[in-house]
């Protein structure tokens, strides 16, 4: 371990160095930093004075147990240079006899065994040589210097306002958002020893930057996960942005901090890691999702509300709820119901909260049940809260079921939900996997055209590729639509879009493009299966029901999974649909169906024309031909295999049929005997005869054939 006299360039272990130039050290009287910088004093910086007076000296103040003071030795620094800790004052020297090599970096003063807790320090300049210097100080590793102005966040902090929807508040507090001198024009201010401040973060650190007076409390308290740490003073001269309180080195992860004030205290924000953030607690608003998150609107097209009693909102003018909508059962109305499923270990809802929500709402999560409210002591409604929180549970995906309270006017709300950032939120009746399809399920796919009136590309079948195309769709879209199984006709898979995946096309380039009678897109690497698209037939005229829009959109319940003609399933009102029929209106003319002025679903267009229209969209039909499918796993040593460039083990028992068709051996040649050349070695016998003969053993259990296969 270092000691007075050693040169010593970085902090040992245990301590932590503040350079000459931090903030924190208050210099008074005439002080010089010489120009330019020189490599040998730490950080390129030293803080001089000339003048051997009494006016002349720095202070600071820290929390910590130990002090080190870092300068260097010369002929010319003075030798009964005054320090005083906590009105304790000891002489030290910093010089160095003349023809005797100068010391940069050295210690020229260490204090160890000082209590923990905060401490005043003031160092004066000597009288009898002629230069006094300051190069930087060590205290504690845990430690920090605290009572100085911080104006703005130190390198790796940010700063968050006091104002913050993550800063709770409670008991007698007030609130000051007049002075220009607070960061952002705002403070909070404890009033007596009831009131107290609350907020959570994650992150390694945090530091309490606030102001100094001299009304302030002389006992803060903080608590960090319900644990007392150390109290601290705010009591002094008037200081603004004073950095009041720090705790670092903490392990990554989440922390919630209480502040008791016990007297006056005032907060102006709150510095953290500059990666951290506060984190949202039940509660309070969340505008946007945390890092980690991912938000879904209330309008997004995998979640089912059920129920009668539903009202959809759009805000007009300023807009308080997320993307300006929100879902809600009608003014003391219950009944209602919301369902999704997701990908994922965490889910948060936001929805709105005031004194005449319902506070029994209930949500089920993979079959258990809890109950949460909504109802807050606040006469104006209060938008985007945090209201449920699920973490921690296992990877996979869960099913999820709000119900609505039985109390209060509004029972029910969703603005929004979120999720893991790297999840997916499901429709309940959705499925990733083809083989999975039934009337009434649904599966994801991503359609994107860049250029107006042409037909664009398919991909995606089942996975999650972007945000859905709008129901009112658009000209050039790029987005993820639903395809809804409708029927299994003769071993054929029959499945319509929920919305027109595109407008502003005409039914002739539907038609160059063989998508009006049906022809083969390729949406599955699986090659006993094959995918067409086509269009719906329409019928002939309003009086001809004999046709597939009126047999699957209009009067089909999907075998009780939708009301039939639902626009919420179907989101014809976006626009009319071409289908394949020619109208009796004329040779030229095609059935267009649907559209909300054209009586909703049963709505029929007889002079619908095959030019391209905003008003007419194309919504196609996609066809699954399934064949016979061989699929299989090789049993051997007690396990099941397949090959796939050498051998490999799936399962000890026998797989799932989803195993068979997604991993097993669609080729058994793989198990065919191939032809093989091979040297024999033979080796000398002696003389069995005339000549010279050789003789060698072939084992031809090597190279006979497979003659029998148990299959399972």
């Amino acid at each position: 371990m270092a000691t007075v006299g050693d040169q010593i360039k970085e902090p040992e272990a245990g301590w932590r160095r503040y350079d000459d130039t931090h903030p924190g050290l208050k210099y008074t009287g005439t002080w010089t930093t010489p120009s330019p910088t020189n490599a040998g004093y730490y950080g390129g910086s030293i803080r001089v004075t000339s003048r051997a007076v009494d006016n002349n000296y720095v202070t600071f103040s820290f929390l910590g147990t130990k002090l080190r003071i870092i300068s260097d030795f010369y002929s010319d620094r003075h030798s009964d240079n005054a320090i005083t800790i906590d009105g304790v004052t000891e002489t030290y020297s910093a010089f160095r006899a003349v023809g005797t090599s100068s010391l940069q970096q050295a210690i020229v003063y260490e204090k160890l065994g000082l209590n923990l807790g905060f401490h005043t320090v003031s160092i004066a300049t000597g009288h009898n040589r002629i230069n006094f210097t300051l190069d930087a100080i060590d205290i504690d590793e845990t430690g920090y210097l605290y009572g100085y102005t911080l104006t703005a966040p130190e390198a790796g902090w940010k700063r968050i306002d006091d104002s913050s929807p993550q800063v709770a508040v409670s008991g007698n507090i007030a609130r000051n958002t007049t002075d220009s001198n607070f960061h952002n024009t705002s403070a909070i201010f404890i009033q007596d020893a009831t009131g107290q401040i609350n907020f959570k973060f994650y992150g390694t650190k945090f530091r309490l930057i606030g102001a100094k007076n001299t009304n302030r409390s002389t006992n803060i308290e903080v608590f960090i996960n319900d644990v007392k740490g150390t109290s601290f003073s705010q009591n002094g001269t008037l200081l603004y942005k004073s950095m009041d309180y720090e705790k670092s080195g903490l392990p990554l992860g989440t922390y919630t901090v209480t502040i008791k004030g016990n007297g006056v205290y005032g907060l102006d924000a709150i510095d953290i890691d500059d990666y951290g953030y506060l984190v949202a607690q039940i509660g309070q608003q969340l505008v946007s999702p945390e890092p980690g998150w991912r938000r879904y609107d209330d309008s997004h097209s995998a979640i089912v509300y059920i129920g009668t009693n539903w009202i959809f909102q759009t805000q007009t003018g300023t807009s308080t709820l997320y993307n300006s909508t929100h879902h809600y059962s009608a003014q003391g109305k219950g009944d209602n119901e919301v369902r999704f499923k997701f990908y994922g270990t965490k889910f948060r809802l936001i929805s709105s909260t005031g004194t005449n929500f319902a506070d029994d709402m209930s949500v089920e999560i993979d079959g258990v049940t809890e109950k949460f409210s909504t109802k807050i002591p606040s006469a104006t409604d209060q938008r985007q809260r945090l209201t449920y929180e699920r973490k921690n549970l296992s990877l996979g995906v869960h099913e999820v079921r709000l119900a609505s309270g039985t109390n209060g006017d509004w029972r029910l709300d969703v603005d929004a939900v979120d999720i893991d950032s790297d999840g997916r939120l499901f429709h309940p009746d959705e499925v990733s996997n083809v083989a999975d399809l039934e009337v009434g399920k649904r599966i994801r796919c991503n359609y994107q055209s860049s250029t107006a009136n042409t037909v664009g590309v398919f991909s995606g079948l089942g996975e999650q590729t972007s945000d859905f195309i709008p129901v009112t769709s658009s000209t050039t879209p790029n987005g993820d639509f639903y395809f809804i199984m409708v029927e299994n006709r003769n071993g054929r898979k029959l499945l319509v879009a929920d919305r027109n995946i595109q407008n502003g096309v005409s039914w002739d380039t539907i038609n160059i493009s063989g998508m009006v009678s049906g022809v083969l897109v390729s949406l599955t690497e699986l090659k006993e299966m094959s995918t067409s698209i086509r269009l719906l037939t329409g019928g002939i005229n309003a009086s001809d029901k004999d046709n597939e829009w009126d047999r699957y959109i209009v009067n089909s319940t999907l075998n009780g999974k939708v009301t039939a003609g639902d626009n919420n399933v179907w989101n014809y009102n976006g626009g009319a649909s071409w289908t394949s029929t020619t109208n009796a209106a004329g040779s030229a003319n095609r059935t267009g169906r649907g559209a909300n002025g054209n009586a909703g679903a049963s709505g029929y267009n007889p002079s619908a024309y095959i030019a391209a229209a905003t008003a007419t969209g194309f919504r196609p039909v996609m066809e699954v031909v399934v064949l016979p499918m061989y699929r299989s796993f090789i049993s051997h040593d007690g396990s099941y295999k397949k090959w796939n460039a050498g051998w490999s083990v799936v399962s000890p028992t026998l797989p799932s049929e989803n195993t068979f068709i997604g991993e097993g051996i669609s080729d058994l040649s793989v198990l065919d005997r191939k032809s093989t050349n091979f040297n024999q070695t033979m080796t000398l016998n002696g003389n069995l005869g005339s000549g010279e003969v050789f003789k060698s053993t072939v084992n031809l259990k090597k190279y006979i054939e497979i003659t029998s296969l148990s299959v399972k």
